[in-house]
């Protein structure tokens, strides 16, 4: 498990840096409240995997991370935990998704890539949803400690063995998982039977943080003038 004291240092960085921009950070489990007040920023919606009406989710296995500007959210974030043991998350994934974008015409994942680390299973925390409110945006600096916000609470609230989302093509391209903190970064994650399902890119990536660089990463960051 990544170092409590690291942890909170980083997390404190993380709300101090914030707090200096006018900014504070809330964690809640009313997941049907966070979805309005996202949906209510402008997003247009919320993918299956993190939606509360599709998922049986307690203040132990998800959350979201609002940052606001006095009483106005400006950016949000969610993620659920779950812990797949040592199943094939070939196997565990498929039948998420197929569960999740049922299609008329049977299965509606053709595969899931082989590509993955060996021992990409365990305790695994989903993160999406991010979202920023249209005229708040145009601060990277911000956006990355709002993240990095985000990795010292999931850090602290569960013991992690990998973080993981899907990133469309460009923003991968463009550097955003890096950015992240996100270190290993998988094309072509999914093949679809038939069209891909809406909310879904036909180039989506699976970008993937485990617990040895995202301990390294705590501990630079937290001790790093710079990295943030």
């Amino acid at each position: 498990m990544t170092r409590t004291l690291e942890v909170l240092k980083l997390g404190s960085r993380c709300m101090q840096a914030l707090a200096a921009q006018g900014l504070t950070v809330e964690m809640t489990t009313d997941f049907l409240a966070a979805e309005a007040l996202v949906l209510d920023m402008g997003k247009p919606g919320i993918k299956p995997i993190l939606a509360a009406g599709m998922n049986d989710f307690t203040q132990e296995n998800a959350c979201w991370l609002l940052l606001k500007e006095g009483d106005t959210c400006v950016a949000a974030i969610a993620a659920r935990y779950d812990d797949v043991g040592r199943e094939a998350i070939q196997s565990y994934m498929k039948r998420v998704l197929d569960r999740q974008y049922p299609a008329e015409t049977g299965q509606s994942v053709a595969s899931v890539t082989p590509s993955l680390p060996h021992d990409f299973y365990g305790r695994m925390v989903h993160v999406g949803e991010l979202f920023v409110r249209p005229e708040s945006r145009g601060s990277r600096k911000r956006l990355r400690q709002f993240m990095w916000m985000f990795h010292a609470t999931a850090a602290a609230k569960w013991n992690i063995d990998w973080v993981w989302a899907f990133m469309k093509e460009r923003d991968v391209l463009l550097g955003a998982a890096s950015f992240y903190g996100f270190t290993t970064q998988v094309p072509d994650f999914v093949s679809w039977n038939g069209d891909v399902p809406a909310g879904r890119g036909a180039t989506d990536w699976v970008i993937l943080l485990d617990q040895q660089q995202l301990h390294h990463q705590i501990q630079y960051l937290a001790n790093s003038l710079e990295g943030l």
